[in-house]
């Protein structure tokens, strides 16, 4: 497939990656073919090109839970733990926050009834890994009082889930992110 102006991902996935004896079976069978199913969904269901079909949520969600399942069982493969620890973990990096937080004009905005730490960490999760300005954090916060988010974020800080400061701007650590995916699932149906 390398050098190829055009590469015809399917004949690969199909005939080339499916007879890579080096790779475990369930990978090089039930992947390529998972991969394959992916690969279809992208070309003829208004996923990546415009189409006569609008994706819809269906669609989209088989496409994630597709990749995941792909991105477990490589994280599996390569490191030898279980399936269900490999699925975990890919969990925690997926965690659901599209009906908590919503982005209007720039500003995200955190919805539901959380608390102030809750709020600031799925706000960061949402920005994760990047560093979020204290501008911006406050301008999504400006319903809560400042000096109690200027309290929490510094006591956040303190308990290691964040790292930052006022000139940085703030992000999540890993404890941190694990916290915030802790409060999502919480809220999240």
């Amino acid at each position: 497939m390398r050098g190829e102006a055009k590469p015809n991902v399917d004949d690969y996935l199909a005939r080339k990656a499916e007879n890579e004896i080096a790779v475990p079976e369930g990978l090089r069978i039930a992947g390529a073919r998972v991969a394959r199913a992916i690969y279809t969904f992208r070309n003829k269901r208004n996923i990546a090109h415009i189409g006569e079909v609008d994706p819809n949520s269906i669609d989209l969600a088989f496409t994630a839970h597709a990749a995941a399942w792909i991105m477990a069982e490589l994280l599996r493969v390569a490191t030898g733990i279980k399936m269900e620890e490999a699925g975990r973990l890919i969990e925690m990096v997926q965690a659901p926050i599209g009906s908590l937080v919503e982005e209007i004009d720039g500003v995200r905005l955190v919805y539901g009834h959380v608390s102030i730490e809750e709020e600031l960490l799925i706000l960061l999760h949402s920005h994760y890994p990047d560093y979020v300005a204290l501008k911006d954090i406050q301008e999504s916060t400006k319903q809560r009082n400042s000096g109690s988010v200027g309290n929490k974020l510094r006591s956040l800080a303190g308990e290691k889930l964040l790292v930052g400061d006022t000139k940085k701007g703030y992000k999540l650590t890993s404890p941190g992110f694990d916290a915030a995916v802790q409060a999502i699932r919480k809220h999240t149906p």
